[in-house]
C-alpha cells in the first residue's frame, strides 16, 4: 500500500453540495451520514419502511425513503453493509448512471456484488487507526476521476486531513477473510476452553417415607388424606 498525496490530486477539495444516498442505518452508516451532512451535502437514507432504523433516521432529522427511490437521483451512493441485504437488492438496479458508489467491504466487491457498468465504484475503508487513516481502492473508473472522487468523499466522511493510502480490492478482501477466520478461531478456542456446566439434577417424583407427615403431628384422618395426596392417589 502506498500513501496518497491528496493535495497533489485535487487540492483541498471535499465532497460538498452533492446528493448522497446512504443505504442502511447502522452505527457506521449513521456516523457517515452525519459527517456528510455536516460537510454540506444533502443526505438521504435508504432503508426498508416501518422498521426501527427508519424511525431512528427520521429522529436524527434525515429524509428517509425506500432504497430504490433514494438512489435514482443520487450523485453518491454509500454502501456500508458487509453482507448482501434486501436494501442493496432493491437499490442496485436503480442507481443513476455516472454515480459514485462507495463500498466499505472489499469482499462484497471481490465477489461481484456490484456488477453493473456505467458508474464509478470504489472502496473506502473505515479508519481503524487515526495515524494510518483510511485505505482507498478503485474498483471501476468510468469517469476517469474515481480516485479523486473517492478522496473527496473520504475527506467529507472522516476529516479534511485524514491520512489515506492506496490499496487493491483483492488485497483488502484477503485481509478481511483472514480477519474473519482469526475471529472464528478465537471464538472456537474460547468455547473449547470454557469449563463445562455442572449437571442439573432432575426433580424426582419418587415417593419417600421421609416425606410423609408424622401421625403424631395431625389427627388420624388428616394423616391418612395427607399420605394419599403425597402419593398422587386420586
Amino acid at each position: 500500500m502506498n500513501a496518497l498525496d491528496p493535495d497533489a490530486l485535487l487540492g483541498t477539495l471535499t465532497l460538498e453540495g452533492a446528493r448522497v444516498a446512504v443505504l442502511g442505518y447502522d452505527a457506521e452508516a449513521r456516523d457517515h451520514a452525519v459527517a456528510l451532512r455536516r460537510a454540506g451535502n444533502h443526505v438521504v437514507i435508504g432503508v426498508l419502511p416501518d422498521t426501527p432504523v427508519w424511525w431512528r433516521a427520521v429522529g436524527d432529522g434525515f429524509e428517509v425513503d425506500q432504497p430504490g427511490n433514494v438512489v435514482t437521483s443520487a450523485d453518491v451512493v454509500v454502501v456500508r453493509a458487509h453482507e448482501e441485504t434486501e436494501v442493496w437488492r432493491q437499490a442496485k438496479e436503480q442507481i443513476a448512471g455516472g454515480a459514485l458508489v462507495v463500498f466499505a467491504c472489499a469482499r462484497a466487491l471481490h465477489t461481484g456484488r456490484c456488477a453493473r457498468s456505467g458508474m464509478d465504484v470504489v472502496l473506502v475503508t473505515s479508519v481503524e487507526d487515526a495515524r494510518v487513516g483510511c485505505r482507498i481502492a478503485v474498483h471501476r473508473d468510468v469517469s476517469r476521476k474515481a480516485l479523486a472522487r473517492a478522496i473527496a468523499y473520504a475527506r467529507a466522511a472522516y476529516r479534511a486531513d485524514v491520512p489515506m493510502r492506496s490499496t487493491f480490492v483483492s488485497e483488502e478482501a484477503e485481509l478481511e477473510h483472514t480477519s474473519v477466520k482469526e475471529r472464528s478461531a478465537s471464538l472456537l478456542a474460547l468455547t473449547v476452553q470454557s469449563a463445562p456446566l455442572p449437571p442439573v439434577a432432575e426433580p424426582s417424583n419418587a415417593w419417600s417415607a421421609d416425606d410423609e407427615p408424622a401421625p403424631a403431628d395431625i389427627d388420624d384422618a388428616g394423616w391418612f388424606y395427607g399420605m394419599m395426596n403425597r402419593r398422587g392417589t386420586p
